[in-house]
């Protein structure tokens, strides 16, 4: 049987041009088997399905964007559960978007609002070089992750009903999807620098072909999905003993994985 395999995807929530920038990289048994975009976010996901049925070994799939939001977000949606609020934002998050109504903030003249809490539990917590996640609130503006996050949040409905299990909120399976934050995994590097790219190539632990080298040094997008899938397989161990949590805010917001040692 083949061993436990890997993807990484670096995500985007972009309305036009998404697939330039969704990057998938799959590693099997420590080697980059695969690092390419050009597919949009159902095409991804359909994806993901599919290559599910072809690893018998198990596969886990770290995805960048926000799973959730804070607690207090979910109750005052009247979601209950964590499956509830991806059928809200399935129902009403292209809503959420186009009026950027409070809590969501980052659209021309809709500054950020006074809010219970910007950040859920387990990004407050993160801090890589002096940098730190932003809010899922956050739909425009530099780094805005909120736009990816409740575009991309249907989508575990889909892959929940396909038979993963996504953490930390179901039972442990095989096959498993979890929210990841690349810079966790790739360290403090100047990922919008061609020149540290390069560098962190060349310095890498990992051997990685000329093609997807190139791909990693000309593309930051491509260099989150590669790194992060190169560092989720050194830590196979670990993604294999991750199993439900029963802290109920955790079981509402979700976590993000962060990897007990990084070898690079």
């Amino acid at each position: 049987m083949r061993p436990m395999e890997v993807v990484a995807v670096d995500w985007s929530g972009a309305a036009t041009g998404a697939s330039t920038h969704i990057w998938l990289a799959h590693v099997i048994d420590g080697e980059l088997a695969a690092l390419r975009n050009g597919r949009s976010r159902q095409e991804v996901v359909d994806d993901l399905v599919a290559l599910r049925t072809r690893s018998p070994g198990g596969l886990v799939v770290g995805l960048d964007f926000s799973f959730s939001f804070p607690a207090w977000f979910l109750r005052a949606q009247r979601c209950a559960t964590v499956g509830e609020l991806w059928e809200a934002a399935e129902r009403e998050g292209e809503r959420w978007l186009s009026e950027c109504v409070s809590p969501f903030w980052g659209r021309p003249g809709r500054r950020r609002p006074e809010l219970d809490a910007h950040l859920r539990r387990a990004e407050q917590s993160i801090s890589v070089g002096g940098i730190s996640p932003k809010s899922v609130f956050q739909i425009g503006g530099a780094g805005a992750v909120g736009t990816g996050s409740v575009r991309g949040m249907p989508h575990l409905r889909q892959l929940r009903a396909a038979g993963f299990c996504i953490w930390p909120f179901d039972p442990p399976s095989r096959w498993t999807v979890l929210e990841m934050y690349p810079r966790l995994l790739t360290g403090p590097v100047n990922k919008s620098s061609r020149e540290q790219r390069t560098r962190y190539v060349a310095d890498a632990a990992w051997s990685v072909t000329p093609p997807f080298a190139a791909s990693i040094i000309e593309s930051e997008d491509a260099f989150d999905a590669a790194i992060s899938a190169l560092v989720m397989d050194d830590r196979l161990a670990d993604l294999a003993a991750l199993r439900q949590s029963a802290d109920p805010v955790t079981l509402l917001e979700g976590d993000v994985w962060r990897p007990p040692k990084i070898t690079t």
